[in-house]
């Protein structure tokens, strides 16, 4: 049971039904994956079905990117890992990469939003150039509202939340907690949010 303002405990089941509704309401494709093959699978057949040859990957934030790289190369489809690429030429990549795919540290069930605090500038232009962000992040990764974030993310900080955070929420709406939320102006066309269902190894019942 999780606890939520307004209701004394929320269950993973009705965390993870609210995100997807929410998130569905502002144009995001929410998708729930057993496991990380699963999910790698659904990255490859939207790849495909969207005719996508180059993909970014924030490797910083997302879990086992290496497996991820060598199956899209399998189907032949390339990968830029802006952590391993050099400086020069990495925007122009990222901005030819039809796809970018990223973790997330948070979900926030109220309003279908994605947190994401690991990695540098580089990783965040992963879920901002690219006309296509596919987001993975794990059930237990849930909370309720963005008060419920701000108390892990301050305890993640030694009492203070990290420097750099951002908020994901729907396509084309992405925002930095330091400014306000733009809409339409920058970011991607379409969001996929995968939400694994798997926990240390073990997919949840």
């Amino acid at each position: 049971m999780r606890e939520g303002f307004g209701k004394t405990a929320w269950t993973l089941t009705e965390l993870c039904t609210l995100f997807r509704e929410e998130a569905q309401r502002v144009g995001a494709v929410v998708q729930e994956a057993g496991n990380w093959e699963d999910a790698f699978r659904y990255i490859i057949e939207l790849a495909k079905a969207r005719g996508v040859s180059l993909v970014a990957i924030s490797q910083s934030s997302l879990p086992h990117y290496q497996e991820l790289v060598q199956r899209l190369a399998q189907e032949g489809i390339q990968a830029v890992l802006p952590g391993e690429a050099p400086a020069q030429g990495l925007r122009r990549a990222l901005t030819e990469a039809g796809m970018g795919i990223s973790g997330a540290d948070l979900g926030i069930a109220e309003s279908g939003t994605l947190v994401l605090v690991r990695g540098d500038g580089r990783d965040r232009l992963v879920t901002a150039l690219p006309p296509l962000h596919v987001a993975l992040f794990s059930a237990h990764q849930l909370v309720h509202t963005l008060a419920d974030a701000m108390v892990i993310l301050k305890g993640w900080g030694d009492g203070y939340p990290p420097a750099h955070i951002s908020l994901i929420t729907g396509p084309s709406r992405t925002a930095d907690i330091e400014t306000a939320l733009v809409i339409g102006v920058h970011g991607p066309k379409e969001v996929h949010i995968l939400i694994l269902k798997e926990r240390e190894g073990k997919e949840e019942d």
